[in-house]
């Protein structure tokens, strides 16, 4: 009798572990196990009965990646207990984020066990950082609790400016956001005047530095420039990332603002408390500089057709006068109009001719005067020059002697004076 078909493990019925262990202990001292028997059974209960779907925690450690795609690797805990976990390629479309060694994650899956070495092990269809399933919970409690309060309300939301002359932009001084909105608006509409008031973006400080740069917007539009709205903004990142403006204290100073503002945070799938309280939410930073702009850029199209069809009706309107002159008229007109570009080609070209004469005179005298520099340095170093200040040149077996060392006892040498050779013996 085959051992798996005397347990009946089915599926569609619970497993019954007080039956099962009754079983094991009924046949225990007459049945031989084998190998294949044991992890079989096991298997079973794992994978069909007791540990499918399930969530665990750990810290992700000795991360691999075979040449097919799949990434193995472990999670330990504080008791340094080490589950074996794979994570096939398929599945990495439901993970959004790189994790890596050292990682706190919660991941979700199927403990199954390899019978060729009967090792149990994690199969991962799912992987999310620790603590994210809190802080979604946090938000949606923040949410429903700003929306009783009116906070999100149309009603309360100041209008944008249809042509902002003034914008203030709320991000972090550096990097591509304030570029792109800059570069944006100066594209679009160059005679915006942009006023930056940096912040951080992530990080624990960064609510209380939100809100002194939202502050610090409203005192400068007080006291100092009017602002027609402030953008907030900030690049694409995880939940985390954003978190800072999902903080209470930042919703309630962007409610509080005198100014409208544009909340142009992350992605375009992503959504932060800021988004829902602001006057207007932008998929993206440059999204918002795009609003801001659309008014200037429709005005725009408008004068430019505008000043088209102006030109058309004058040169149908002068096309209508000058059939009705008389046509001996015309070529009067004409050729006094000839006559006089003509004048005007002959005065431009006698000017011309001038300027291109003077020009390579000038350019004569500097090449000349650079050649007698030249040539005067030349003559100063010339050897002859040199040897009438009292140098000489010795030589030995016609090769010029530049020191001492080249010289022995009893060397013939040549010594060359400006006006003739001595020919001379070394001691």
């Amino acid at each position: 009798m085959n051992f798996n078909d005397y347990f009946n493990f089915d599926e569609s019925v619970n497993f019954d572990y007080n039956s099962f262990f009754e079983k094991i202990n009924s046949i225990k001292s007459e049945h031989i196990f084998t190998v294949n028997e044991i992890t079989s059974i096991i298997q079973n209960i794992i994978e069909n009965y007791t540990f499918s779907n399930i969530l665990v925690s750990g810290e992700i450690s000795n991360i691999s990646k075979s040449s097919s795609g799949h990434i193995y690797f472990s999670l330990k805990d504080e008791s340094k207990s080490l589950l074996r976990c794979v994570l096939f390629r398929h599945h990495l479309i439901n993970i959004n984020f790189n994790f890596k060694d050292g990682d706190k994650v919660i991941c979700k899956g199927d403990i199954s066990v390899y019978k060729p070495n009967s090792e149990f092990n994690l199969k991962v269809k799912n992987i999310r950082k620790e603590g994210i399933g809190e802080l979604f919970q946090k938000f949606e409690e923040l949410k429903e609790k700003l929306k009783a309060k009116g906070l999100f309300d149309q009603a309360n939301k100041k209008q944008i400016p249809l042509y902002p002359f003034n914008i203030g932009i709320i991000t972090a001084e550096t990097g591509a956001v304030v570029n792109d909105i800059v570069k944006t608006l100066k594209r679009r509409a160059p005679f915006i005047n942009i006023y930056i008031f940096p912040c951080l973006v992530q990080g624990e400080e960064a609510s209380k530095s939100i809100i002194n740069a939202i502050r610090n917007a409203n005192t400068f539009s007080d006291k100092i420039q009017n602002l027609d709205l402030i953008i907030i903004a900030r690049g694409g990142g995880s939940i985390e990332d954003l978190w800072c403006f999902n903080e209470e204290p930042v919703a309630y100073e962007i409610f509080n603002s005198k100014i409208p503002t544009i909340s142009a945070i992350g992605h375009e799938t992503d959504f932060t408390i800021s988004d829902f309280v602001a006057d207007l939410r932008a998929s993206t930073p440059t999204a918002a500089a795009e609003i801001i702009s659309n008014n200037f850029i429709t005005i725009k199209e408008f004068l430019s057709e505008s000043h088209y069809t102006l030109i058309k009706e004058l040169i149908k309107l002068i096309n209508l006068k000058k059939s009705k002159i008389d046509p001996n008229k015309n070529i009067l007109l004409l050729s006094n109009y000839l006559s006089k570009k003509i004048d005007k080609f002959s005065y431009d070209l006698l000017f011309f001719e001038n300027k291109i004469i003077n020009l390579f005179n000038q350019k004569l005298i500097n090449y000349k005067k650079k050649v007698e520099y030249n040539q005067s340095i030349l003559e100063a170093l010339s050897p002859e020059n040199i040897l009438k200040r009292g140098f000489v040149i010795i030589k030995k077996d016609n090769k010029i002697i530049t020191s001492s060392k080249e010289l022995l006892s009893r060397d013939k040498i040549l010594i060359n004076f400006y006006d003739g050779k001595k020919e001379a013996t070394i001691n």
